[in-house]
This record gives C-alpha cells, sequence and structure tokens, in this order.
C-alpha cells in the first residue's frame, strides 16, 4: 500500500505533483500496458496514458515529455511527474509484490555482506546476503543493496535507492 504523498515525500525527490489527491492509495503497480482500476502506473507515451485513464488508474506518473505537456483534467486522478521513468520505477517498485520483504527477510545487515573498512553506510541501510560494498563507496539512508550485488569503490549510492541483484 502507497499514498500519493508518501511517493512525493521520497527521499530520493524524483517525483512532483502535478494534480489530484495525494492521499490517494493504490495497492499495486501494473504496466502501462495493463493498467486496472485503482493502481499506479508510469507512462511516458500518449497512447500509455489513454489507456490509464480509461482504465482508471489511481495514481498515474508521467515520464518528462508527458509532463511537460501536462494540462491539468478532470478526471479524479493523482497526477505525478518523474525527471526519469526507470530510476522511479526502481524507487516504487520495492513497495509492491512483496519486494521490500526479499530486502528486509535478514535484518539490516546480512552477516554474509562484505563492507570495506573505508566504505560509508548511512542509517537504516539493508544490506543482503553476500553483497559487496567497495572501499571509500558512499551508500545514503534508507537504501536496500540486493544479495550478490557489488558497489564498486567510490561509487555513491542516493538516499532511498534499492539496488537488485
Amino acid at each position: 500500500m502507497l499514498t500519493a504523498r508518501a511517493i512525493v515525500d521520497h527521499p530520493s525527490k524524483l517525483f512532483r505533483h502535478l494534480q489530484g489527491d495525494l492521499d490517494r492509495v493504490v495497492t499495486q503497480c501494473r504496466s502501462a500496458e495493463e493498467p486496472t482500476a485503482g493502481c499506479l502506473v508510469f507512462c511516458d507515451a500518449p497512447e500509455q496514458l489513454s489507456l490509464a485513464l480509461e482504465r482508471e488508474a489511481g495514481i498515474i506518473v508521467l515520464g518528462p515529455s508527458l509532463a511537460a505537456n501536462f494540462k491539468p483534467r478532470d478526471e479524479g486522478v493523482c497526477f505525478l511527474a518523474v525527471s526519469h521513468v526507470r530510476a522511479g520505477m526502481g524507487q516504487l517498485l520495492g513497495h509492491f509484490d512483496g519486494k521490500a520483504e526479499r530486502f528486509e527477510q535478514w535484518g539490516d545487515h546480512h552477516p554474509t555482506a562484505v563492507l570495506h573498512p573505508t566504505a560509508q553506510i548511512g542509517a537504516r541501510v539493508r544490506l543482503g546476503p553476500c553483497c559487496v560494498i567497495g572501499a571509500r563507496a558512499v551508500i545514503g539512508d534508507d537504501c536496500r543493496i540486493g544479495a550478490h550485488t557489488v558497489v564498486e569503490n567510490d561509487a555513491r549510492v542516493g538516499a532511498g535507492s534499492t539496488l537488485h541483484p
């Protein structure tokens, strides 16, 4: 379950509110080709937006080109904008289909996670089995690093990021 307000307030600051009720709740995310009533859907083409509106999606996240041409509408949908659709998906998909639990089932840091002594790890970071954090890497607050993921030396991972295996 996710509200539009939680999306806009996400630590990544990727999302911007365009129109609609920020307290709108969604419980599932669907592809732009198969939206359902009340779902969250990302649209980066006009035909995807038309389909999402036709099927009464609850929250529609518009990619840069659609957001740039957005005009207020009468639909009861909450519209958000994102500067990069794939980055936005990466931030939000963990809230659906039990994905968050995959990162949380091991606790904060799995005992097989390898951290270089010079790596900086933010608050509330989840490190999965056999992940490797390299020298001088910086991991922001509220990140989730999946199993067998390698964060290279000197890499910077922004707050609220999810790195999948």
